[in-house]
């Protein structure tokens, strides 16, 4: 952090941001540092990447409006969450990773 403190005028600091910081720092300090940078950095790549991470954490933080997915149900009809939502219903999403061998055994049943 002190590099980037030391160097907002070195697109290598936006890099650093990115690939070492994002996943460690709240949401708030990667915003004050995305102002902080010089003109030149701010029209980076990596800058660019930044920004593009903190629309989806902010677009997806808790008390926004979910985002409407639509995915075939076990017998293979599209549904959209929100046609799910409402009546005092519970919803539960379960999400599985394609590399995940125990997750695609589960589907294969």
């Amino acid at each position: 952090m002190d590099f980037i403190e030391k160097n907002l005028d070195c697109v290598v600091s936006a890099y650093v941001l990115l690939t070492e910081f994002v996943n460690s720092l709240p949401l708030q300090a990667i915003k004050y540092k995305l102002e902080s940078f010089s003109e030149e950095v701010k029209k980076s790549p990596y800058v660019r990447e930044l920004k593009n991470y903190v629309d989806r954490v902010e677009a997806t933080s808790v008390g926004k409006k979910f985002i409407d997915v639509q995915l075939p149900d076990l017998n293979g009809k599209i549904q959209k969450l929100s046609e799910l939502i409402g009546n005092g219903k519970y919803i539960l999403l379960n999400f599985w990773a394609s590399w995940c061998l125990p997750c695609r055994e589960t589907n294969e049943e």
